[in-house]
C-alpha cells in the first residue's frame, strides 16, 4: 500500500513539473539561440589554429623564455 502511494506522489510531482515544460514557448527563443549559436561557430573558427606545433611554439616562447 505504501508503495502505490509513493508512485502516485512520484507521478504526481512529474506530471507538475512537465506541464509548464511543455507550455513555455520555447519556439520564442530558437531565433535568439539559432543566433547565439552562429557567432559561437564563427568565434570557434576564428580562434581555430590548423598546426598543433605552432601553438605549441607560441606556448613556450611566451612562458619559458
Amino acid at each position: 500500500m505504501e508503495m502505490v502511494r509513493l508512485s502516485k506522489l512520484m507521478f504526481t510531482f512529474c506530471i507538475a513539473v512537465l506541464i509548464p515544460t511543455i507550455r513555455g514557448n520555447i519556439s520564442e527563443l530558437d531565433e535568439y539561440w539559432s543566433q547565439r549559436a552562429d557567432e559561437a561557430r564563427e568565434f570557434t573558427l576564428q580562434a581555430y589554429h590548423s598546426d598543433p606545433y605552432e601553438i605549441v611554439d607560441h606556448f613556450h616562447e611566451r612562458h619559458y623564455e
